[in-house]
C-alpha cells in the first residue's frame, strides 16, 4: 500500500513538473513573437493576480509544489527557460536605457541591502512584497537578525556593485499605486493617520476647496483614490523621495536599473514561481524558504477603483509611470483594457 502511494505521489509530481515546463516553454515562444513594448512573461496565476475560484488556487499550489520538487534534469530545463526570460527582460531594459540615457546617480541606495556572507545585493521597493523579502534577508543575516542598508555612496561601493549578485523585483505600476493607496489610506490604522497628516490637508485644500482643515480625534480625511491619483499626477516630479512618497514614486527612480546591472529582475505578478526560483538560484533555498501565497481579490479591487478614474486621468497616470513601463516591459494597454473591458 505504501509503495503504491509513493508511486502515485511521484507520478503526480512528474505530471505537474512536465506541465509547468510545457507551459513555460509555450509562454516563452509566444513572448518571442510579440513586440517588446507589449509582451510580458506570464506564469500561472500568482500572488497579485489570483482568481477567487478554488481551482485556480489549487493549480497554482500544485505547480509551486512541483517546482520545489524538481529532479536535476527538469530543474536544469526550467533554469534554461528562466534564463531565456531573464535575458529578454535585461535586453529590453538595456535598449530602453540607451534611449533614455539617464544621468549618473549621485545619492544613496537606501533600499539596496547587502548580505556579505552570500555575496548578495537585494533591492527592495515598497509595495513589491518588500516585507516578505526583508524577512527572508533577516533570516539569511542570522548573525544580527537585521537587514543591513548598503551603498550610501555610489562610487565608494562600486566593488560590491560589480562582484555581488544583484536582485530586483518590480511590479506593474498601476497595481502598485493602488496597493499603496489601499494599505496606507484605507485601513484606519496608525499609518493612515501618518499619511493623512503628511498630505491629507493639502489634498483636501486642492480638490475639496477646504483650507486649513483640522481633524478631531476619530475623524479621517478619507482621501478618495481619484483625489490621490490627481495629487500624484498634478505634482509629478515635485515629490521628494521619502518613506511615504517612495510607495508611489516610479520604481526606476528608486532602483536605478540603468546604472546597477541587476543579475535577476523578477516580476511581482509571478512571485509564486520566481520567488522560490531566485532562492534556488542564489543557493540559499536550504536556509530559507519562500512563503506560500494565498488567493486574493486583487483583480476585483483593481477594477473597482480604476473604474472611478476618468480616461484623461488614466492617461496622466500612464504618462507619470511611462519610464517604468518602458524599462520593465509592462504594457499600459493591459491596464487600460482591464478597466475598459472589465476583465
Amino acid at each position: 500500500m505504501a509503495t503504491a502511494t509513493t508511486a502515485m505521489h511521484c507520478l503526480f509530481i512528474a505530471i505537474c513538473t512536465i506541465s509547468l515546463l510545457l507551459m513555460a516553454s509555450f509562454l516563452l515562444d509566444r513572448n518571442q513573437s510579440m513586440s517588446p513594448s507589449s509582451r510580458s512573461f506570464r506564469y500561472p496565476a500568482t500572488a497579485g493576480q489570483h482568481e477567487e475560484s478554488k481551482s485556480d488556487t489549487s493549480i497554482t499550489t500544485e505547480l509551486a509544489e512541483a517546482t520545489s520538487l524538481l529532479t536535476p534534469s527538469t530543474a536544469l530545463e526550467l533554469e534554461h527557460i528562466m534564463g531565456q526570460e531573464q535575458d529578454r527582460r535585461k535586453r529590453t531594459l538595456a535598449e530602453e536605457c540607451r534611449r533614455i540615457n539617464p544621468s549618473e546617480p549621485t545619492g544613496n541606495y537606501r533600499y539596496l541591502h547587502v548580505n556579505d556572507k552570500h555575496k548578495l545585493l537585494f533591492h527592495f521597493i515598497p509595495k513589491v512584497s518588500s516585507t516578505t523579502w526583508k524577512t527572508i534577508l533577516s533570516t539569511l543575516n542570522n548573525e544580527t537578525g537585521n537587514v543591513k542598508p548598503v551603498l550610501f555612496n555610489y562610487k565608494q561601493d562600486d566593488a560590491r556593485l560589480k562582484s555581488y549578485r544583484k536582485v530586483l523585483f518590480i511590479r506593474e505600476p498601476m497595481s502598485r499605486l493602488l496597493s499603496a493607496y489601499l494599505s496606507k489610506l484605507r485601513n484606519r490604522s496608525r499609518l493612515q493617520r501618518i499619511w493623512e497628516r503628511s498630505y491629507g490637508s493639502d489634498i483636501s485644500r486642492r480638490y475639496r476647496g477646504v483650507k486649513n482643515q483640522t481633524l478631531k480625534e476619530g475623524q479621517w480625511f478619507d482621501i478618495t483614490f481619484v483625489e490621490f491619483s490627481k495629487y500624484i499626477t498634478d505634482l509629478g516630479s515635485g515629490f521628494i523621495s521619502n518613506d511615504i512618497t517612495d510607495h508611489w514614486l516610479p520604481q526606476y527612480k528608486l532602483s536605478r536599473p540603468c546604472h546597477v546591472k541587476y543579475d535577476f529582475i523578477g516580476h511581482f505578478e509571478n512571485l509564486a514561481v520566481e520567488g522560490p526560483f531566485v532562492l534556488r538560484w542564489l543557493g540559499v533555498d536550504n536556509i530559507v524558504h519562500f512563503p506560500e501565497y494565498h488567493s486574493s481579490n486583487a483583480k476585483q479591487q483593481f477594477l473597482k477603483y480604476y473604474k472611478s478614474i476618468s480616461p484623461d486621468l488614466m492617461r496622466k497616470l500612464i504618462d507619470y509611470y511611462h519610464v517604468d513601463y518602458r524599462l520593465f516591459g509592462y504594457s499600459p494597454d493591459d491596464a487600460m483594457s482591464q478597466v475598459l473591458q472589465g476583465v
